[in-house]
């Protein structure tokens, strides 16, 4: 059943609802005895749900100041159904069964209008009052939601839907009593949220589904160094406190990534930070740590630890996750002891390691360190328990063909290949970094654009296109920055 409405705004009282409001009539129109009566709805009917514009799927609640042909949406609801107030749009009926399957992890981006600075919110309560507002209503991903909280009222974005038949992402599924919600947030800080190692985190890992998830986060050919980072540094953090506890099992408390420049080191430290929903994490450049003045390093070290300090003491084991990132550890941590008597290298390590295994032991923080140069690495940081070093080496053929599918997707998505075989490119770029192949991309696009011609002198994305000879091309300047040799060995070279 599909009917043509008139949009109208919702009442002030039903905007927090994430409802579509409809006049008693219609709500029993798009009513199914197929659809299923959760005991978690607010108020409206349960068996009434309608796809709106083919786009959004709501629950219906009714109005009976509306008249047959109106349906009463919010802001944020029209968005993303693509449509205004006072606009023509279509609602069909939607029936549940067969069509909508449960979520088991809603990961979302969350606001509150006028939270104060600070104020620290417990994670755990807004999950029970955002189910209770929200079970057995349909969520989609990039959909906003508003609700209310307290006197004040917020907005959550919906980042990524995993369903619980099978673990997989999808684009829309039903929130339910048992959905775990994840919240990343801009201005809040959060306690009692549990650390997310999402669904390609697991034993029994599909190496292709782990791919796939990894370059939607802009990193490809990673998927085994994170299987290996899982299953030796983050797999405690998936267990239940108590069980920890009574295995007197302990966390290792950091990572060491190490390999050759270009590889995505810092990359792929960010993007673990992200997949474990951490709190804002820090992104500390080695050299910017050092200090002239005598104590001064040793000092800017303690604070970066000040946050997980004050959020262990007062939530304990219920604190968020704190990283801490160190892009070129080497320059700060190297071996002590080559030089006769204490030297500022030697302090600042012995500095590193009481934050890591001090007397007040942190079990809150997951340290990340990069290094081009892991022999330079003091050994006593590199001890079991403490960071662990993970090889960042060079992509092989299949990770490079990835990686240039992460940076060419842009572009093959506007339509601006041009008879493009990835693979060839990805053949002939033995020993090239991810920052390299980047690099050929990069390169072959300015020579696309390089190419446009217009007659008033601005670049039209129609006339725009990429060829194969472009990322050749794109090559050879790269191996040339890289390998400086001469012109007459190019043909050799690619």
């Amino acid at each position: 059943m599909e009917s043509k409405m008139l949009v109208t705004p919702v009442q002030s009282s039903k905007r927090f609802a994430n409802k579509a409001c409809v006049s008693r009539n219609s709500l029993n129109l798009f009513r199914s005895e197929k659809n299923p009566s959760p005991s978690c709805f607010s108020f409206g009917s349960p068996k009434s749900y309608a796809r709106i514009n083919g786009l959004l799927v709501l629950s219906l609640c009714e109005d009976s100041s509306l008249m047959e042909n109106q349906i009463a949406l919010n802001e944020e609801q029209c968005a993303f159904a693509k449509t205004e107030i006072g606009n023509e749009l279509t609602v069909e009926r939607f029936e549940v069964n067969g069509n909508a399957e449960k979520i088991e992890e809603l990961d979302v981006d969350l606001d509150i209008i006028n939270h104060p600075e600070g104020k620290v919110v417990d994670a755990k309560h807004l999950v029970k009052k955002l189910k209770k507002s929200f079970c057995g209503q349909m969520m989609h991903e990039g959909q906003t939601v508003q609700f209310r909280y307290g006197k004040s009222s917020g907005t959550f974005k919906v980042n990524r839907i995993i369903l619980a038949s099978n673990g997989a992402r999808t684009s829309q599924g039903m929130l339910y009593k048992m959905t775990k919600m994840l919240f990343l947030s801009k201005n809040i800080r959060f306690f009692n949220q549990a650390v997310s190692i999402r669904r390609i985190f697991q034993r029994t890992m599909d190496l292709s589904e782990v791919e796939r998830e990894l370059m939607t986060l802009g990193l490809g050919g990673m998927s085994e160094i994170f299987r290996k980072i899982y299953e030796r540094v983050l797999i405690t953090r998936t267990l239940d406190l108590e069980l920890c506890q009574k295995l007197n099992k302990s966390h290792v408390k950091g990572i060491l990534l190490f390999g050759p420049p270009g590889t995505g080191k810092t990359l792929l430290a960010k993007t673990i930070a992200k997949i474990l929903y951490a709190e804002e994490f820090e992104v500390v450049d080695g050299p910017q740590v050092l200090s002239s003045w005598f104590g001064g390093t040793e000092a800017r070290l303690r604070a970066l630890f000040n946050k997980a300090r004050e959020d262990s003491r007062r939530y304990g084991e219920k604190s968020g996750l704190h990283i801490i990132i160190f892009d070129e550890l080497d320059s700060i941590a190297r071996k002590r002891g080559i030089t006769p008597g204490e030297t500022a290298t030697d302090r600042i390590v012995s500095q590193l390691l009481t934050m890591i295994n001090g007397v007040e032991d942190l079990n809150n923080i997951l340290i990340i360190g990069t290094t081009n140069k892991k022999e330079l690495i003091d050994e006593a940081l590199l001890r079991p328990g403490r960071l662990l070093p993970i090889e960042v080496g060079l992509p092989d053929e299949e990770a490079r063909l990835n990686i240039l599918r992460v940076h060419t997707e842009p572009y093959e998505r506007r339509g601006y290949f041009q008879d493009v075989d990835l693979r060839e490119i990805a053949n002939m770029t033995d020993a090239f970094s991810g920052a390299d192949l980047a690099g050929v991309v990069n390169t072959a696009f300015s020579d696309a654009l390089g190419r446009t011609n217009s007659n008033d002198g601005i670049i039209h994305e129609s006339q725009t296109r990429i060829y194969q000879n472009d990322f050749i091309h794109g090559v050879r300047e790269i191996r040339r920055a890289n390998q400086p040799t001469k012109d007459e060995d190019w043909d050799a070279l690619v």
